[in-house]
């Protein structure tokens, strides 16, 4: 083992081998080299000859966190964690919970730590608050560069559908039921700016249920465009139900993703509803239907035909978990679901407490209309249509009538106040889990 006398790194012509402990690796980290000292790339591969590309224009420079080399883009694909006992001779506010740009020999040297220092202190296993205000649960940023930041805006996503600046109690039954029987979500707050045409980018997460929980949260983010009747800048808090078709083409990361479909939506100041119907379509040729409830705010208007290219963002899901998972070892169950994560579970257990007392508070006759105007004009009821005319159809409503107005109060049920009538509440009391610090992940 020798030490390169420019950068103090750690380093051998036959490769990494060698190392097998920690106590092998660098005591302390390198003191980089300067741009201006190399000309070209100095990584060292692994029959121990220097890469030597040429530095330019289309050739950047790049430093290894780990040797401190400089080295080119092609020799520096990877992230990694580095050792936690340089800490005492770095900032403190550098973030070793962090996979840092390496090289790829030192890659190879620090893979067999990875999985134990990301057991340690990747962001997934540190706590993650929330707020309880209001305003804050409500702008969500379209934009999240953690998937930290995702989850929060999923659990604020989710508590807004039933309380809040922009929630509305016809949406209830729709919503309730829509989202009951999925076996996935997909959470995106999603921007748009149009006239005509325009854009749409956004980001979220996707989980998926396991048993009677659910999955480790994936990063995923949107980019696309839009065309129709429509002017106007709106941002959406999009909850979208999956079937089991639309989790499986998610989880094959051998295809490209593309949604098609359209949309009609309606936002002035805080206020607004938009309605998605969307088909997710693979590069293989499969494809799966979805459906999106949307909370929005800006001033935007129309209805538009929309596509739009879905990705995981791997490399969120890399800094999350501190190593390289794929998408079907997270939503399969094969990730343990993460303590970053918590309020999001909280909320999910919550909110289908409440979904599953309200869809059995209703009367057997009971059941929205599920077209996409729906979200726009608000529900319509079987007993608002005027639809009674044969005797056997205005004894059936009758009846139905009668039923909900005798039967006994559920005592048990927090929601039914002996009329079959929803009344508010929840199971818990409406707080979120207590946390010990804010750490931002």
């Amino acid at each position: 083992m020798e030490y390169d006398p420019r950068s103090r790194a750690v380093w051998q012509s036959g490769g990494y081998d060698s190392v097998l402990s920690e106590a092998g690796l660098p005591k302390a980290p390198p003191v980089w080299v300067a741009d201006a000292e190399a000309s070209r790339c100095m990584a060292v591969r692994g029959n121990g000859d220097m890469c030597g590309r040429l530095f330019g224009s289309f050739e950047w420079r790049h430093h290894c966190r780990f040797c401190g080399k400089v080295v080119c883009g092609r020799c520096s694909s990877k992230n990694a964690l580095l050792p936690g006992k340089w800490s005492p001779y770095c900032e403190p506010s550098y973030d070793f919970s962090e996979p840092r740009r390496v090289c790829d020999a030192c890659f190879d040297a620090l893979e067999p730590f990875q999985h134990k220092w990301a057991n340690e202190r990747a962001h997934a296993h540190q706590l993650n608050s929330v707020s309880n205000d209001a305003m804050t649960r409500y702008m969500n940023s379209p934009i999240a560069f953690s998937l930290g930041h995702e989850v929060r805006k999923a659990t604020y996503a989710l508590a807004n559908l039933t309380a809040g600046v922009n929630y509305w109690d016809g949406d209830a039954e729709f919503v309730h039921r829509a989202l009951s029987g999925a076996v996935g979500l997909l959470f995106v707050t999603m921007a748009k700016v149009a006239f005509i045409g325009g854009l749409r980018v956004g980001t979220g997460l996707l989980v998926a249920r396991i048993g009677e929980g659910w999955s480790a949260p994936c990063a995923v983010g949107t980019f696309g465009l839009t065309f129709g009747a429509v002017v106007g800048a709106e941002i959406s808090d999009t909850v979208t139900a999956l079937d089991q078709a639309a989790l499986d083409e998610l989880c094959d990361e051998s295809t490209s993703k593309i949604s098609l479909g359209g949309a009609a939506s309606l936002a002035l100041g805080p206020l607004g509803r938009a309605a998605h119907a969307e088909a997710i379509v693979a590069s293989d040729a499969n494809a799966a239907t979805t459906a999106t409830y949307s909370h929005s705010r800006g001033f935007y208007g129309g209805v538009t035909l929309e596509g739009a290219y879905v990705s995981i963002r791997a490399d969120v899901n890399h800094s999350f978990y501190g190593v390289p998972v794929t998408t079907r070892d997270l939503l399969r169950g094969n990730v343990q679901p993460p303590e970053a994560a918590r309020p999001l579970y909280f909320q999910l257990a919550a909110y289908y407490d409440l979904a599953h007392d309200f869809i059995q508070s209703l009367p057997p006759a009971s059941h929205t209309n599920s077209s996409p105007a729906f979200f726009l004009c608000g529900p319509v009821y079987e007993d608002q249509v005027d639809d009674d005319s044969t005797p056997a159809k205005a004894a059936a409503a009758a009846a139905a009538k009668a039923a909900a107005a005798t039967s006994p109060r559920d005592n048990n049920n927090p929601f039914d106040d002996g009329n079959g009538a929803w009344t508010g509440g929840a199971h818990h009391d409406g707080a979120w889990p207590e946390s010990k610090s804010s750490i931002d992940v």
